[in-house]
């Protein structure tokens, strides 16, 4: 039980981003969704994105990982569709946490065009993610 409404609160906060949207410049800026990565999703989530991809490889049960969470909301809200934030379970997808040769989480890993840029590990502030992605 505990399980499904942990899903149910990560799939409420998902939908969040669906419907967010704020006035800029006098036009409406819709905000990019976090999206949950899957082995299923990978390709066209990731690797045709025409957006660079930050994936955020993440454990339930990781307490860094849930300082990291509201850390990328933010991120993500403020970049809009400039970069897209995918959110893969290590748990779930551990095909994926392989692949990428995840050793400790959380880990981010930017991915442009669907070409791996570099990771991080540990906890990024704002700052430390626009660098990350390389905006000044």
């Amino acid at each position: 039980l505990t399980n499904y409404f942990t899903a149910q609160r990560r799939e409420l906060e998902h939908f969040h981003y669906y419907l967010c949207r704020q006035l800029k410049g006098g036009g409406m800026e819709i905000y990019m969704e976090i999206v949950t990565i899957t082995n299923e999703n990978f390709e066209k989530e990731v690797l045709a994105s025409e957006a660079p991809v930050i994936l955020d490889f993440w454990a339930e049960w990781c307490m860094p990982c849930k300082m990291q969470s509201p850390i990328l909301d933010a991120f993500a809200e403020e970049m809009g569709d400039k970069i897209k934030v995918g959110k893969v379970n290590v748990d779930q997808e551990s095909a994926l946490a392989l692949k990428y040769q995840i050793m400790s989480i959380p880990t981010l890993i930017l991915m442009d065009k669907g070409v791996f840029v570099k990771r991080v590990s540990g906890v990024q502030q704002a700052d430390a993610l626009k660098e990350f992605c390389g905006i000044k």
